[in-house]
């Protein structure tokens, strides 16, 4: 009896266990027709500029594999992503050109990037290094090699609307062709069951609303 009883605990233990583990796509909802606000704020001009809407308007296949089409409309920005248990994976970008708006420049990386790898925890680092191509009017074509270093900052609280979320802290620097002097770093602010609720970068900030 005494050993049925301890069977019987180690098994809710186990669930209890599986059911509080986090996993990535919890933080990246893509269900087409989900909208996000945020307002994206100058930190050189030390004001806001403007409201940007980001969306998920259909599935679409990239190669072999299907990703969340996540558009940001006014700014001609569409990125493929999709998530699972074993993170956030970005396959590429596309981006028009400010005059010629019918013209696309797409940023394609040889492998995925994930930007939230299981399993989820504070101090958590991870590294991407591959090529990324940059392709313009299916003629021209340049390739480069990126290394991006990621690191989970842990648990920070975001103000949404006057309430206070809890986000994990992904932040990222970016180093072009192995040697650069100059690297890129920003970070996000990954929410469950919302996404994105905050990135800022040296320049910017842009916040859920």
């Amino acid at each position: 009896m005494k050993k049925a009883v301890l069977i019987i605990a180690a098994v809710m233990l186990f669930g209890l266990v599986m059911a509080a583990e986090e996993i990535p796509k919890d933080y990246c909802p893509l269900e087409p027709g989900l909208k996000w606000t945020y307002g994206l704020f100058n930190k050189k001009e030390n004001k806001q500029r403007t409201d940007v809407l980001a969306c998920v308007n259909k599935l679409e296949k990239y190669g072999k594999i299907e990703y969340a089409l996540y558009e940001v409309p006014s700014r001609g920005i569409r990125c493929f992503v999709r998530a699972d248990d074993e993170g956030i994976w970005v396959k590429a970008a596309q981006m028009n050109l400010p005059v010629l708006s019918f013209i696309y420049v797409t940023l394609e990386l040889e492998k995925e990037a994930n930007i939230l790898e299981a399993p989820i925890q504070a101090g958590k680092k991870w590294r991407y290094e591959g090529n990324v191509k940059v392709k313009a009017l299916a003629v021209i074509t340049i390739k480069a090699k990126v290394i991006v270093e990621m690191e989970n900052k842990g648990l920070e609280e975001v103000v949404v609307n006057g309430n206070t979320v809890n986000a994990y802290h992904i932040s990222a620097r970016v180093n072009r062709n192995l040697v650069d002097n100059n690297p890129m770093t920003g970070s996000c602010w990954m929410a469950q069951g919302i996404g994105l609720v905050k990135a800022e970068t040296a320049n910017s900030r842009l916040l859920i609303k």
